[in-house]
């Protein structure tokens, strides 16, 4: 040891190093390589296949419910809806026949809607007894709800649209009561609540078509006003309708319905010379009224304004 060096300090160079008898450098590293029973390599390889299982089965439901999409929807694409039009056709124009209803149904086409739904285009609505009362439609879209039906209930949506406008119906009733409805021995509406929607539609053929389909019963009380039936009414209607309809053994009183309507351009022209009543053009013409418990109020608000006719209606109507 030399003089300058410290007596507590020691050099690390010259102390020994201890080596067991017949173990050498590269067992302890082996040693500390060598797994326990807890360690997470050995878990590891034994939950492996069973994740690789359901991987592999999570593969094959995903590729069956991708090729149980594609078929239907091919399905649907590629169903024959020219041969399903013609059948709804002549069932509509049988059953008008029977009803002996001088009316006839044409359709342009039918085709799909996607997620789910029909669109028929170019609906002709035709009187054989007075061809003026032609009712035609751009476009009709009937779009049923699949959720709905797992609840009971039957949810559609129809768009009816105009060159002018169009009108939107949404429509729900439960499937018990409206088989109900469809069983019984006397008419009456099914249980439903039905929403319309007006935007700038035209009532003009709707009322022609009834004036027209009036005009041509052949009932002789018909003959005494005949001249007030060759009436020509026309406007835009913008608002909605909503009407409530019970389920059947429901009270009547529990019928709702609330009406809001304005209509815009409107007019009425008498066609009849011998009443020579000018055209009118009403500045104003509005629709409110509500229906609960079979008294129907009219509010203040209801009013026609024309060129010569100023009518306002209110009160209740049981």
């Amino acid at each position: 040891m030399e003089k300058t060096q410290a007596r507590s300090s020691l050099i690390v160079e010259d102390m020994p190093t201890l080596t067991a008898v017949g173990e050498s450098d590269t067992t302890v590293e082996e040693g500390f390589q060598r797994g326990s029973i807890f360690s997470s390599d050995l878990w590891v390889d034994a939950v492996a296949p069973r994740a690789k299982k359901r991987n592999k089965l999570k593969t094959t439901v995903s590729y069956v419910v991708v090729g149980l999409i594609s078929f239907f929807i091919f399905l649907y694409i590629s169903f024959p809806f020219n041969v399903v039009r013609e059948v709804i056709v002549s069932r509509i124009n049988e059953s008008l026949i029977q009803a002996k209803l001088p009316i006839r149904v044409t359709l342009g086409s039918i085709k799909p809607v996607f997620p789910l739904g029909i669109e028929v285009e170019d609906v002709k609505l035709k009187n054989i007894n007075a061809p003026e009362a032609d009712l035609s439609l751009k476009s009709a879209e009937i779009s049923p709800s699949v959720l709905s039906l797992f609840l009971g209930n039957l949810s559609v949506s129809v768009t009816v649209e105009q060159a002018s406008g169009y009108l939107e119906l949404q429509m729900s009733s439960g499937i018990s009561g409206l088989t109900k409805s469809m069983n019984s021995l006397t008419f009456r509406l099914p249980p439903a609540k039905v929403d319309f929607k007006f935007k700038g539609f035209q009532i003009q053929p709707f009322i022609a078509g009834l004036l027209g389909y009036v005009r041509s019963s052949n009932n002789p009380a018909v003959k005494t006003f005949e001249s007030l039936l060759q009436t020509d009414v026309s406007g835009l209607v913008n608002g909605k309708i909503n009407v409530v309809n019970p389920d059947p053994g429901d009270s009547v009183d529990k019928m709702t319905a609330d009406i809001d309507l304005d209509i815009a351009k409107g007019f009425f022209e008498i066609k009849d010379e011998n009443l020579a009543i000018p055209k009118q053009n009403f500045s104003e013409a509005k629709i409110q009224a509500k229906l609960r418990k079979k008294v129907i109020n009219v509010t203040p608000a209801t009013k026609f304004e024309a060129n010569d006719v100023k009518l306002g209606l209110s009160g209740d109507l049981s």
